[in-house]
């Protein structure tokens, strides 16, 4: 399937006072964003942008914004920015979701790293995830002498340089693709266990509703990744007309080949190219990955860009509003909530509340009991108390709600983990 998306772009036209060069540019870059994040919108997924390897399922973010204002924000933009990272949970539950397929076996608390960065690798083994597909999606390209352009691959600027046109039309195909996630049930308890920490809650409360301001978390429950991107530019021009895509580039098409073996001037031709390619952008630091040119003609132009590791594109995420002294309200999809089918993500309600204080016992309790049912760690505990010169018993330190920051010094001290622990999650 392929999806049209005029590439709007926001040109500077000679004797044009509505936009200054600046708010031209800026213009520029915003229209990108979106259109980049369209087809992504149209295959279901939230955008990612700007492009990155560091977005993971279990990631908690804080949400600044009230959804209308989210809204607003994604019909205008495309995409939703990333406010602040609360922390980074490990879910538990890949052994359910994957049943030691795709390389996972033995790997629950390693993932994705065992794709990132497998041991005694010198590549990363991406081709081992659960694969996805997107479609691919064409733009358009023309107007003005000096026509400036930027997209999130570079692959597109440097096609459009190489032809030297201002009329064009190609195609990106988003090649390579993976995913993994985890069901919002098992990932969901794991959030209530980080929520109901003494710290989390203290945290939580400083964004307690103001007035009629709501902040959210929002959890991140499956990212799209891809190895690759292929694009295709074809000269819809009679002639050039001085582009300036991206990094200006110097590579130049050669001549046609000269009679002879076809095959091997061809091959010549695009290795010739290559060369002036990587030469061209020697001292210039480009990230995002290698760039080859696979096919060229006198009007049109073949590239792959190839990341060394793979790029989160895209995700799944759900939302929850973050209620008086830090209680979460019930959850709903984000995208959903962006798209207007579902109702926005609502405050907590008093049963909410009620669960959320029951008997004073925390995430720590629950961390602290299973461990004390083993009598070494008991007498290890009481150890530790008395030491501590702590006459206070173990079951009331257990459930008392005055002893939550002492439950979260055993944590801490005794190095029990835990959704609570410092040493991580």
């Amino acid at each position: 399937m392929r999806r049209t998306i005029p590439l709007a772009l926001a040109v500077l036209f000679a004797g044009c006072s509505l936009f200054s060069p600046k708010k031209a540019v800026t213009q520029q870059l915003e229209n990108v964003a979106k259109d980049w994040c369209l087809t992504m919108r149209a295959s279901q997924v939230l955008c990612v942008y700007p492009l990155s390897e560091d977005v993971q399922t279990g990631d908690i973010y804080l949400v600044n914004t009230s959804i209308p204002n989210q809204i607003k924000q994604y019909t205008q933009n495309g995409f939703l920015p990333f406010d602040m990272l609360l922390t980074r949970l490990q879910p538990v539950n890949y052994r359910a979701m994957y049943a030691n397929a795709y390389a996972t076996q033995d790997q629950w608390g390693n993932i994705p790293h065992q794709w990132q960065f497998p041991p005694n690798a010198t590549t990363n083994n991406w081709a081992a995830a659960p694969h996805a597909a997107f479609p691919s999606y064409t733009f358009g390209v023309q107007q003005g002498q000096s026509l400036k352009l930027a997209v999130p691959v570079q692959a597109v600027p440097i096609g459009l340089s190489l032809l030297n046109t201002n009329e064009a039309h190609g195609a990106i195909e988003i090649s390579d693709a993976s995913t993994y996630g985890v069901d919002q049930l098992s990932l969901d308890q794991q959030v209530e266990s980080w929520a109901a920490c003494p710290t989390t809650r203290a945290l939580l409360a400083r964004y307690a509703p103001d007035g009629p301001n709501t902040h959210y978390i929002r959890v991140i429950t499956r990212v799209y990744l891809t190895g690759k991107v292929n694009v295709s530019v074809t000269n819809d021009a009679s002639r050039g007309g001085g582009v300036d895509a991206g990094v200006a580039q110097n590579a130049q098409l050669p001549a046609s080949a000269t009679p002879g073996d076809v095959a091997t001037s061809y091959s010549n031709m695009l290795t010739t190219l290559n060369n002036s390619l990587t030469s061209s952008t020697a001292d210039v630091s480009k990230p995002g990955g290698s760039i080859r040119i696979a096919a060229v003609s006198s009007r049109s132009v073949s590239l792959s860009q190839t990341f060394s590791r793979p790029i989160v594109i895209g995700y799944i995420a759900y939302d929850r509003a973050i209620g008086s002294g830090g209680v979460l309200g019930q959850p709903r999809p984000t995208l959903q909530q962006m798209e207007g089918t579902v109702d926005p993500a609502p405050q907590p309600t008093q049963s909410d509340v009620s669960q959320s204080v029951k008997f004073g016992a925390d995430a720590n309790s629950s961390i602290i009991r299973a461990w004390v049912k083993d009598d070494v760690n008991r007498t290890s505990l009481q150890q530790w108390l008395d030491a501590q010169k702590i006459t206070t018993s173990i079951p009331l330190i257990l459930n008392g709600d005055e002893f939550a920051s002492l439950r979260q010094r055993i944590i801490d001290e005794l190095n029990l983990g835990g959704p609570c622990g410092t040493a991580g999650h």
